[in-house]
């Protein structure tokens, strides 16, 4: 995936987005959902990506955890469960989560 960062992306979230280049991938946005003057992207890998309403500019990124998976799945208006390989991703995902709540980036 090639997308223009923030400078918050670049400058104060470097360290986390390497982590997360390094360990789950960013991945191909799956599903999408309008939160204010955002829209926030929730890709294969399990990684949620923010960006505005008018550009491909990536604000921030992080690790996405079960819970907010789930309230952006059905807030996109998707009904029934999760996709099982999304889920299982999603689940995977929890040592790297923890460890992304515990360094500081």
């Amino acid at each position: 995936m090639k997308m223009t960062m923030s400078n918050h992306a670049r400058e104060d979230r470097a360290d986390r987005l390497t982590y997360i280049a390094m360990t789950v991938g960013f991945g191909e946005v799956v599903v999408e959902k309008i939160n204010g003057d955002c829209r926030e992207c929730l890709t294969n890998t399990g990684v949620l990506i923010i960006k505005p309403l008018n550009k491909e500019l990536m604000i921030t990124a992080y690790i996405c955890d079960m819970d907010k998976a789930f309230a952006i799945y059905k807030g996109a208006g998707n009904v029934g469960r999760m996709p099982t390989y999304l889920h299982q991703r999603i689940c995977r995902n929890a040592v790297h989560l923890k460890i992304q709540n515990t360094v500081r980036y």
